[in-house]
Parts: structure tokens; sequence; C-alpha cells
């Protein structure tokens, strides 16, 4: 059944998926949502997502990184010696 959201900049709405990963919410509760759109809870977003393929990605992006700076401090390492 399909219902019509009358207000949809004060509504959020999620999946069974996401709603089980919460916890017990109650189906109609008021809160303050804050935004945040730092790199860090982009990444923690992508990292909870339902599908595979996103939490995947986001977790090689990370990994790639990392070693990029390693093999960046060994470059840099290796023109001072």
């Amino acid at each position: 059944m399909r219902t019509t959201i009358q207000h949809p900049k004060e509504v959020i709405v999620m999946n069974g998926w996401l709603h089980h990963l919460l916890g017990d919410l109650q189906t109609k509760t008021e809160a303050q949502i804050k935004i945040c759109n730092l790199w860090l809870g982009k990444f923690r977003a992508s990292t909870y997502h339902p599908q595979i393929i996103v939490r995947v990605a986001a977790w090689l992006g990370l990994i790639s990184i990392g070693l990029g700076l390693l093999g960046g401090i060994f470059g840099i390492v290796s023109l001072v010696k």
C-alpha cells in the first residue's frame, strides 16, 4: 500500500533493513536532525549500506588511500637516502 507524504521536508523514509539495523524504533517519532556533510560521515554511511557492492567499494577505496599514502612515504624515504 502506497502512502502520499504530505510534508516531504519533515519526513524520513527508511526501509526495513535500516530500521532493523538502528534497533527497535517507533513507527512515528519526533526527532531533531542535524545535517553532517563530512567525508567521515559519508564513509560510515557507505559502510552500512544495504547493498554489499557499496560496502566493498567503500572499504576498497579506504584501503587504496592507505596504500597510496604508504607508497608515497616509501618513495620520499627512498629519495632522501
